[in-house]
C-alpha cells in the first residue's frame, strides 16, 4: 500500500515535457502581433524542450528593441509557477539606406555620385549616408544594391598630414596661391594647421588638397 501511494505522489509532482515546436507557435504569434508596418520579427531558433507543472500557461516574451539578432528569454507563466527558456529572435526594420550604383571591390575609391538611396528591410542600424565632396575607400567587396554601412568603408581625408596642399592665402587685399605642407588630416570645412616658410598657419579645407588662409 505504501509503495502504491509513493508512486502516485511522484506522478503528481513530475513536470510535463513540452516540445519546442509547441512553444514556438505561441512565440511566433506574439512576434506577429508585435510587428508593425516598418518593424518585423522572426524566430530564428526554436526553444528546446521545456518541462512545466501543467499545460495551462501563457507565454511572456519581450522582442528586441534594436535591429539585429538577439537571444531573449521567453517566460512560460502558469498558476503559481514560471519557467524561462531561451530563443533567438531577429528584428528587421524598413529604412532608407545608401547603396552603390555599381559593384565595387575592396580597396576601390567611391564618391558621393557613386551612391543612391533605396528603402527596404535591414537587420543592422543605419549609420551611414554619403556626403558631398567626400571620398571613401571600401574595406570589402560590395554588390550593387546592397545596403552600405559605416564598417564597410573608411573616409579618405581631403587633406592628409605631411602631404603638400594648394594654399590660397588672402591677407590685406592680397591673394597668394602657393604650396604648403599640411600638419594634420582634415575634411571639407575642417580647420587645419599648415606649414609655410617656417610659419605655422591655420586654414580651412575648401576642397581636395586645398586650404584657405585668411
Amino acid at each position: 500500500m505504501r509503495i502504491i501511494l509513493l508512486t502516485l505522489v511522484v506522478c503528481v509532482l513530475a513536470d510535463i515535457p513540452l516540445g519546442g515546436d509547441g512553444i514556438s507557435a505561441g512565440i511566433e504569434d506574439i512576434l506577429r502581433a508585435s510587428s508593425k508596418e516598418d518593424i518585423r520579427y522572426q524566430l530564428l531558433r526554436s526553444p528546446e524542450r521545456a518541462y512545466v507543472p501543467d499545460s495551462l500557461f501563457k507565454i511572456d516574451v519581450q522582442p528586441p528593441d534594436e535591429p539585429g539578432e538577439k537571444t531573449v528569454i521567453a517566460n512560460l507563466v502558469g498558476d503559481g509557477w514560471r519557467r524561462g527558456i531561451t530563443c533567438r529572435i531577429l528584428r528587421e526594420e524598413k529604412r532608407e539606406y545608401a547603396t552603390l550604383i555599381r559593384a565595387v571591390e575592396r580597396g576601390d575609391i567611391v564618391e558621393y555620385d557613386d551612391f543612391t538611396c533605396d528603402k527596404g528591410w535591414v537587420s543592422n542600424k543605419i549609420d551611414f549616408m554619403p556626403e558631398k565632396n567626400m571620398k571613401y575607400r571600401l574595406k570589402s567587396d560590395i554588390s550593387q544594391g546592397m545596403p552600405v554601412f559605416e564598417k564597410m568603408l573608411e573616409l579618405i581625408s581631403s587633406v592628409e598630414s605631411q602631404e603638400d596642399v594648394a594654399l590660397l592665402w588672402i591677407k590685406g587685399g592680397i591673394q597668394l596661391s602657393t604650396k604648403a605642407k599640411a600638419l594634420e588630416d582634415g575634411n571639407l570645412g575642417d580647420r587645419v594647421d599648415v606649414y609655410l616658410n617656417g610659419q605655422r598657419l591655420e586654414g580651412q579645407v575648401i576642397g581636395d588638397g586645398k586650404v584657405l588662409v585668411k
